[in-house]
């Protein structure tokens, strides 16, 4: 009988706690990839140093994410298991994520940043307002930290909703730009031979699909944010992006394509090479968004 009372006492928890758990297990699988793909990227490529440890950094920072949102979610469902007092107690691991996560998302920013730094003809013109935006949110990430550090329940974060909704919104503005930006140097790049072209055109799609899925998670957030009629939606969690080690350096010369097209066999060699190192661009991984 008391055992029955006492689950009858329990609040429901399919949309708030369930939610969160759902979400776990999808980063969870989207980890694994991830594992694979750094693994393969290891044996396969030897890229430059700088560029190995951005990858390596991405990864553990994703890795050390992962294990915080999972001690987190084991918390709440097992270790406070039947008191639902603690639902309302905001855990450590709830608040580092989002420090850990913030960190991850620069990083990648930063790469992609960067590609388009190498595109653009190293103009500063392309990405001074890109890089601007990104240390804006990373900012403002930090910021929802320090302050939610000194926060002990979870209701009160409602006092942080207008930072969370900005935080949100840098990131829409972040997003955008740099998959717009990639999309148009590489679409510029075409050289008029069409196996490097159909490479150069596998890539364009690739920016395109990463920059809408990240730009309509934090879209999708940042709607969700405003009426904030669940406690937990104003709190930082995660959403899916791209992770370094699954774009491969690409180093598309245009100048060589265009000035060598009676040499076949050296366009060829190039377009091999565009196309080796793109196999790895796959959607894989997390970046910071407020749910």
């Amino acid at each position: 009988m008391a055992s029955t009372v006492d689950r009858l006492a329990l609040p429901a928890l399919d949309n708030t706690m369930g939610a969160i758990l759902i979400g776990v297990f999808i980063a969870a699988a989207l980890w694994g990839v991830s594992c694979a793909q750094v693994y393969f990227y290891y044996i396969s490529y030897r890229d430059p140093k700088r560029l190995q440890i951005i990858v390596l950094g991405s990864f553990l920072l994703d890795t050390l994410h992962q294990a915080l949102v999972s001690h987190m979610i084991y918390t709440y469902l097992v270790t406070w298991y039947r008191d639902p007092t603690k639902l309302e107690v905001q855990i450590w691991s709830l608040i580092a994520q989002v420090l850990v996560s913030a960190s991850n998302a620069i990083v990648v920013q930063g790469f992609f940043i960067w590609r388009v730094w190498i595109l653009g003809g190293k103009r500063i013109v392309y990405v001074l307002p890109l890089a601007l935006c990104a240390i804006s949110e990373f900012g403002l990430s930090i910021a929802y930290f320090v302050k939610a550090t000194s926060l002990h329940f979870l209701t009160e974060t409602i006092d942080l909703q207008t930072l969370s909704l900005s935080v949100n919104a840098m990131a829409l503005a972040t997003d955008i730009p740099i998959a717009f930006a990639l999309i148009m140097l590489l679409y510029k790049s075409k050289s008029g031979l069409q196996k490097t072209d159909n490479v150069i055109q596998r890539l364009i799609i690739f920016a395109m699909t990463t920059g809408m899925v990240t730009s309509l998670n934090a879209r999708n957030m940042l709607r969700n944010t405003m009426p904030s009629t669940v406690t937990m939606r104003s709190y930082p969690f995660v959403a899916a992006g791209p992770n370094p080690s699954t774009v491969q350096p690409i180093e598309v010369d245009v100048t060589t394509d265009r000035n060598t097209t009676s040499d076949s066999t050296r366009v060829n060699d190039h377009t091999q090479h565009l196309e080796s190192e793109y196999e790895l661009a796959v959607f894989d991984h997390k970046e910071p968004c407020v749910v």
